[in-house]
């Protein structure tokens, strides 16, 4: 599944917004923080990652980026770690000097959305490999191009059977350790209680593994690391009743949505967003142990 994230300042939360929730619904999957950043704040490890893992960068641009450092900073280091992948400067209204945000950002092509939000929206879709509202097909006899697109829907099927299971294992474990899945979280220390519940020894989430999407190599989840992505979450949710732009079971916006199942989807989000997320087969290690034991028992014998 593509991954793309969204450089924007938060004038512009508006049309992010509804541009995340248009690629979401084309099964791309979308980094978008739509919290209000402030000056002083560090850039992040995870935006690092995040920007690593990503297949693309869309960079929302109107006449408010150019006070925003952080979209030069995304800009620099997604440039830095991606070489070649697409940077895909989309312009909201006449007279934005591209440069005042990255020099050499004006010598990109770029989609203006004043003119034509349709003709921008699936110029946008083309780049990342697909067609905005596609009509179905029915053909009679296989061809490769529908190969290839049963093998692309056979991944994405995957990866959401992998954030659907993921989600609900975490929800099911935290109600039985007696929380209220939807009880509003009012305070620092009671998100960092959730954390510790959640990195437990009996936590189904040890029984997931987390590989980098470069490396392949295993990641451990660390208490900083989810302690931060929890409380950000809580935040994002306090000040705008609404979360990461990629939750999949956002409710009404004047609804508190600082419940641990807030918490719990954007984190499930952000995991399957930044590693290839897969089931620890322990009864395959059992069963592999299993062999390793009784070929040295008739190794014994002999």
């Amino acid at each position: 599944m593509a991954r793309v994230f969204i450089s924007h300042c938060s004038a512009d939360n508006y049309f992010v917004d509804f541009l995340a929730e248009l690629l979401r619904n084309h099964r791309i999957d979308v980094w978008a923080d739509l919290s209000n950043l402030e000056a002083g704040n560090e850039f992040t490890a995870e935006i690092e990652t995040a920007l690593e893992a990503s297949d693309a960068l869309i960079v929302i641009l109107s006449k408010s980026s150019p006070q925003s450092k952080w979209m030069t900073r995304e800009l620099s280091r997604f440039k830095a770690v991606n070489d070649g992948r697409p940077v895909v400067p989309v312009v909201l209204e006449p007279g934005v000097d591209l440069d005042d945000v990255y020099e050499g950002l004006s010598l990109v092509t770029h989609l203006r959305c004043y003119e034509s939000m349709l003709v921008a929206f699936r110029e946008i879709l083309r780049l990342l490999g697909r067609e905005l509202f596609p009509v179905v097909e029915n053909r009679q006899a296989p061809d490769r191009r529908a190969a290839d697109r049963r093998a692309e829907q056979a991944d994405r099927r995957r990866g959401a059977n992998q954030r659907l299971r993921l989600r609900k294992a975490l929800n099911d474990y935290v109600e039985s350790a007696g929380w209220g899945l939807f009880k509003p979280m009012s305070r620092w220390d009671v998100v960092d209680d959730l954390v510790r519940v959640l990195l437990a020894d009996s936590s189904p989430l040890h029984s997931f593994v987390f590989t980098d999407r470069k490396t392949d190599d295993e990641v451990k989840i660390s208490h900083e690391w989810l302690r931060k992505s929890a409380r950000t979450s809580h935040r994002r949710m306090s000040e705008r009743g609404g979360g990461w732009v990629f939750n999949g079971n956002q409710s009404s916006q004047d609804d508190d949505q600082t419940g641990p199942a807030y918490v719990i989807d954007d984190v499930v989000d952000k995991l399957i967003f930044l590693y290839h997320v897969t089931t620890r087969d322990r009864r395959s290690g059992d069963r592999r142990s299993g062999e390793s034991r009784r070929k040295d028992e008739d190794l014994a014998g002999r």
